[in-house]
């Protein structure tokens, strides 16, 4: 039809996969995890990011894979083009520990990635439903507001599309003249490094018609500049445990590869592919940066359904699967939600794409304890981040992610060596930083192939003695020393939710003393273990 749109489509067949930033030159050498946790991820992330580009290590990063809200700092430090003028006044100044005061602590610039963690969501969730803003799209338009909107990248006015650079924006245009004058956010350019390709993770929940479902057998997806979609074709029986059909199966393909992201949402293909594109019918709206990273952290708007009794706040996007043989499966309503429901670091997203080395931040709520025995063979959220022993295949037998039992990807015999390393670390006062090479374990949830290694850099995030020791501000130290009664209550691992049980809507919501003194402890942490970085990156 006239309108539809022309879209590149990549097909991918079994474990053999087509990755298009792959094509166009991006390598598969080292990549860098931004997990899930809300601004208290947010935060680490800033002060990571103000290390990496410290020591002009970022350059040497080649993905960066995001979740939840680690996206939110991903995504509008890759895209940010307005506000701050510069990374040094989006992530901050760098302070070490002797010249930290509670002054410089309360010091926040509006147009610093830090000022959104201070802002309070439930607050632009209310102001986003008064304006009549449908269900589905108010969790996207509060994040837009808070950590997007002064950066350049949201106007509820203006919907904008997402690329990688102007020639990708161009030959998009050129081959869909209804998109000459459309707005497009492209990836930033810096003097100082190449800007590592992003992937935003999230998940598939099923067709809408027939959620909530008993068990939802949570599929990752995955945004990005050049594309959208799922790697691994499969079909899922999907059980509905909704009160109007409880017990019907829908039966569903998702997965199969790739269509660019300014067409994500789209109706199915109208005519066959060929020379890879497709022809589709437009999506209802653009899919914007806002939907990406809204999608990636939607767990919390799922929270704000239960305290305001609201339903459908999940994020809704007609969905199919790219299908290279076949009859193709026609376009659906899907639920959408958080990436951290299933894998919370992206982690597997870069094994996926063959990625030799990777730094994977834990930037978690969750103490690691020292008296936790990693030899036991089970873990629970008291012990140790709980995402992190599925990756072993090792059980959480109490708080962790019911999906996440389908993600091991390295040996069972890694895990005590890595959890005691890091236990020794915490025990000496230093920073827990461990590299570790694992051999890829084969899985079939994932479609991963399996075989060969991977070298990671864990860096888990928990007190610092060595670092505490150097802060001089007594009325810093002082409230520190108060633990979780004081201004910096759980510190670091401030809680996802309500960590400063302010009414219940506001969510997320921090001070600016607790994102600054957070991001200096992590920035801290990169800086001075760069000779454990770069060991890492060189070897």
């Amino acid at each position: 039809m006239a309108n539809d749109f022309t879209t590149r489509i990549w097909f991918s067949s079994g474990t053999t996969y087509t990755w298009p930033e792959q094509q166009a030159g991006v390598q598969p050498d080292v990549g860098v995890c931004f997990p899930g946790g809300g601004t208290r991820a947010l935060s680490a992330a800033m002060g990571q990011l103000r290390g990496l580009i410290n020591l002009g290590l970022l350059g040497s990063v080649d993905y960066i894979s995001c979740v939840s809200g680690g996206s939110w700092a991903s995504t509008a430090f890759a895209y940010y083009n307005a506000g701050a003028t510069s990374d040094a006044q989006f992530l901050g100044p760098i302070t070490d520990p002797a010249n930290i005061t509670m002054s410089g602590l309360d010091e926040m610039d509006a147009n610093s990635l830090g000022w959104g963690a201070t802002q309070d969501l439930g607050d632009a969730l209310e102001a986003a439903h008064k304006a009549g803003v449908p269900k589905d799209q108010l969790w996207a338009a509060a994040i837009g507001q808070v950590f997007f909107a002064r950066f350049g990248l949201y106007d509820p006015s203006t919907p904008a599309y997402f690329s990688l650079d102007t020639t990708t924006v161009k030959a998009i245009q050129a081959a869909n003249s209804s998109l000459a004058n459309a707005t497009f956010h492209t990836v930033r350019q810096s003097s100082a490094y190449a800007m590592p390709y992003l992937l935003i993770n999230a998940t598939i929940d099923g067709p809408t018609s027939g959620a909530p479902y008993n068990p939802d057998p949570l599929v990752m997806v995955t945004y990005s500049p050049l594309y959208s979609g799922i790697p691994f074709q499969q079909t899922i029986d999907y059980v509905s445990k909704g009160a109007a059909a409880i017990g019907a199966t829908v039966s569903s393909t998702v997965g199969g590869g790739f269509i660019e992201s300014f067409a994500w949402g789209s109706g199915s293909p109208t005519a066959t592919p060929s020379n890879g594109t497709v022809q589709v019918p437009p999506p209802a709206a653009p899919f914007g940066l806002v939907d990406a990273s809204g999608t990636s952290s939607s767990a919390f708007a799922a929270t704000f359904e239960k305290i305001k009794q609201l339903d459908g706040l999940l994020p809704e996007q007609l969905y199919w699967p790219p299908m290279s043989s076949g009859t193709q499966q026609a376009a659906a309503l899907f639920d959408f939600g958080d990436g951290g429901n299933l894998e919370n670091y992206g982690l597997i997203p870069l094994l996926l794409r063959g990625v030799k080395k990777i730094i994977l931040f834990v930037n978690t709520e969750v103490p690691l304890s020292t008296s936790y025995d990693p030899s036991s063979g089970t873990a629970t959220s008291a012990d140790v981040d709980p995402n992190l022993p599925p990756l072993f295949g090792i059980p959480v037998t109490k708080g962790g992610t019911p999906a996440a039992v389908n993600n091991q990807v390295f040996p069972s015999s890694d895990y005590a060596t890595l959890i005691k390393a890091l236990q020794g670390m915490k025990t000496a006062g230093n920073a827990m930083v461990q590299p570790m090479t694992h051999q890829l374990q084969a899985n079939t949830a994932w479609g991963l192939p399996g075989g060969g290694s991977v070298d990671v850099l864990y860096v888990y995030l928990d007190q610092v003695e060595s670092w505490k020791k150097q802060i001089s501000s007594l009325d810093v130290k002082l409230q520190l020393d108060l633990g979780d009664v004081g201004d910096f209550a759980h510190f670091p691992n401030y809680k996802t939710i309500d960590e400063n049980k302010l009414p219940p809507w506001s969510l997320t919501q921090l001070t600016a003393r607790q994102v600054n003194l957070l991001a200096d402890l992590t920035c801290w942490v990169v800086r001075t273990n760069q000779k454990a970085f770069e060991s890492f990156l060189s070897s």
